[in-house]
């Protein structure tokens, strides 16, 4: 008990450092990326009540902006409002890295990577969807090598099913890495077969992930539809990636 409340106490200690670490960096950053103008400007126009794609021009997958545009509306539509949920969102992804890495690594060589990590990122941390996407994925990750048991093709629904759901998300957030996200969920297990029975195991599983991804698709369809705005998407996130 007292190692589980040790570690407890030494993740928030980290999340709390990185927090701090993070908003002297993002804070007080000159006015210069042209990534955080335009989703602010995406998640001003959500605020303001505008559909994406029927009401302004947006090639990616919107939950980024709708999210921060629902937090507009709450504390008010400030670029600093922004870059404390960039802060959030950075504290997030570095946490899970640190976290995945300690599954992985011994904590001394865990530190030395996680320092890489910090270094290359630091100045360009923002709030972006790409980034979204990296911290479900690295929530994908964790929650898998927690999970890691002698038998790969343990089938629990509601476990493979949730799975599916958040790798769905990462598909709201941008179309293309997203999916990328989303299959490597549904189908990794495959390089594991190594026995005819194992097949039947997987494709059980494949199929309730694949089930899991679907549901926050459709919730985007319906949003799409009950907005009028599905010929708008498919023109600017599917046709429009072309030009």
């Amino acid at each position: 008990m007292k190692e589980k409340t040790k570690a407890k106490l030494i993740d928030i200690s980290f999340f709390v450092i990185m927090m701090l670490l993070f908003a002297s960096t993002v804070l007080i950053r000159n006015l210069a990326n042209l990534d955080e103008i335009w989703n602010f400007n995406f998640s001003r126009n959500v605020a303001d009540g505008l559909v994406p794609y029927r009401d302004f021009n947006i090639v990616q997958m919107p939950l980024l902006a709708i999210i921060c545009g629902i937090v507009f509306k709450v504390f008010g539509t400030e670029l600093i409002i922004m870059r404390c949920m960039a802060v959030i969102l950075m504290c997030l992804i570095f946490f899970m890295s640190y976290k995945v890495l300690k599954k992985l690594l011994p904590t001394n060589v865990t530190l030395f990577v996680f320092a890489i990590f910090l270094s290359l990122y630091k100045n360009v941390m923002c709030i972006d969807y790409n980034y979204a996407v990296l911290l479900i994925a690295l929530i994908l990750l964790f929650i898998e090598l927690k999970n890691v048991k002698e038998d790969t093709f343990k089938y629990s629904f509601r476990y493979n099913f949730i799975l599916g759901i958040v790798a769905g998300i990462a598909i709201l957030f941008k179309q293309t890495t997203g999916i990328a996200v989303a299959m490597a969920c549904v189908g990794y297990k495959i390089f594991e077969i190594r026995k005819k029975e194992e097949i039947k195991e997987f494709l059980k599983i494949a199929f309730t992930r694949v089930l899991g991804v679907i549901i926050p698709v459709i919730c985007f369809v319906v949003y799409l539809a009950a907005n009028g705005a599905v010929l708008d998407f498919i023109n600017y996130a599917i046709l429009g990636i072309r030009t």
